[in-house]
């Protein structure tokens, strides 16, 4: 079960950010990685 996007703990979101969006070096798919955050919790 997901949490309405409002209703996320910030350090939680946080730390998602840095183990799976900024683990690779390059900037495209980091991008990719957190606009894919970001549109999955606009559409929840």
């Amino acid at each position: 079960m997901t949490l309405p996007f409002c209703l996320c703990q910030f350090g939680d979101l946080r730390r998602y950010y840095a183990d799976y969006c900024f683990r690779v070096r390059d900037p495209s798919p980091c991008a990719e990685r957190i606009t894919e955050v970001i549109v999955s919790g606009k559409k929840a």
